[in-house]
């Protein structure tokens, strides 16, 4: 059973990749520095969200190939070290969307993907004190 719930969440990781897109641009519009005077066009706004979500995208690809190698004999603490770097990248692309000024009905649906992500990072940290099997 709890083989089965570990596989289940590597399908979640799995899912989040495809959900998050897998591209970006560089030229993606900067908002978290400047104010904007205007408002930025879906094209431009779609850009900036890949662009943001990028790295989240490289490491759960990572992640995801290290999983595969896990075992019913694999530690919480291997678990957790494989799974902070798409925790980190996750907090930090949250920080990044909070500060882009989307448009009303985005900035909600932005604000659940956050604490979707926030729940995810407690789980991914929780792995220290994973234990599956004797």
């Amino acid at each position: 059973m709890k083989r089965q719930a570990a596989l289940a969440f590597v399908a979640l990781v799995s899912a989040l990749v495809v959900v998050s897109g897998c591209g970006g641009s560089k030229n993606a519009v900067r908002t978290e520095a400047t104010a904007q005077t205007t408002t930025p066009s879906r094209a431009e706004l779609a850009r900036t969200y890949l662009s943001i979500v990028r790295p989240v995208n490289e490491a759960a690809h990572h992640y995801n190939n290290l999983t595969v190698r896990w075992t019913l004999r694999t530690k919480g603490k291997k678990a957790a070290k494989d799974a902070a770097p798409v925790a980190a990248a996750l907090h930090e692309s949250d920080e990044k969307l909070l500060r882009v000024n989307w448009p009303p009905e985005t900035a909600a649906d932005v604000k659940k993907l956050v604490r979707a992500d926030r729940a995810l990072i407690r789980d991914f940290r929780g792995y220290e004190t994973w234990t599956c099997c004797p």
